[in-house]
C-alpha cells in the first residue's frame, strides 16, 4: 500500500500517515542546501502534528543506481498496487508507457537529510503575515530557502526509519 503518498494527488505534503508528514526536496545542484517551497501552508505541520523535510542531493550519472523503472519493480515485487502505483505516477507526470523511456536517466543519491520543520525552520506560514493570512490580491507564493543554518538539526538514522515507518503504517488522516 502507498497510500501516504499523497503528494501527486494535491495534497500540500508529499507523504502522510495519521498526523505525521513529510515533504520531500530534491536537487541536483553539487553545493548548498536550497529548496523552493511552493504555498504559505507547505511547510505548516498537519493539525496536531509532526511535518519533516527531507532533502536528497541526487547526481545525473550514467549507470547510476537509481533508476526510475528498478524503483517502481522493486514497489511492485514488494506488493504494493499496481493500479495504485501507476495512478500516482501518472498524477505525477509519468504515465505507464512512458516508463521505459527513462530507464537511460540514472543517478546516485549523494546525500540526504531529514529535518523537523519547527519555529527554527526558515519558512512562511499563515501566521508571517498581519492577520495570518497573505495579502489582498496575492495568490500563490513560491520561495526558496536555505537549510546550511539548521543542518545540524538533522534526523539520525534511527529517527528517520522511526519517522518513515510512522508515516507508512499510520492510516492518512
Amino acid at each position: 500500500d502507498i497510500g501516504f503518498w499523497s503528494g501527486p494527488f494535491g495534497q500540500r505534503h508529499d507523504l502522510r500517515g495519521g498526523t505525521t508528514a513529510m515533504e520531500v526536496k530534491t536537487t541536483r545542484s553539487h553545493t548548498g542546501y536550497r529548496v523552493t517551497i511552493h504555498g504559505e501552508d507547505q511547510l505548516l505541520p498537519p493539525d496536531g502534528g509532526q511535518l519533516y523535510l527531507h532533502f536528497v542531493r541526487l547526481e545525473s550519472v550514467h549507470g547510476g543506481q537509481l533508476r526510475l523503472a528498478t524503483v517502481v519493480d522493486e514497489l511492485l515485487d514488494a506488493g504494493v498496487s499496481a493500479e495504485q502505483l501507476f495512478r500516482a505516477l501518472t498524477a505525477s507526470g509519468i504515465a505507464a508507457v512512458d516508463l521505459p523511456a527513462t530507464d537511460k536517466t540514472t543517478f546516485d543519491v549523494i546525500e540526504r537529510m531529514t529535518l523537523p520543520v519547527d519555529e527554527q525552520t526558515p519558512r512562511i506560514v499563515p501566521a508571517s503575515f498581519t492577520g495570518g493570512r497573505s495579502p489582498s490580491g496575492v495568490m500563490d507564493i513560491a520561495y526558496v530557502i536555505e537549510l546550511s543554518q539548521v543542518a545540524d538539526r538533522a534526523l539520525s538514522s534511527d529517527d528517520y526509519k522511526t519517522v518513515t515507518a510512522t508515516v507508512a503504517k499510520e492510516p492518512h488522516a
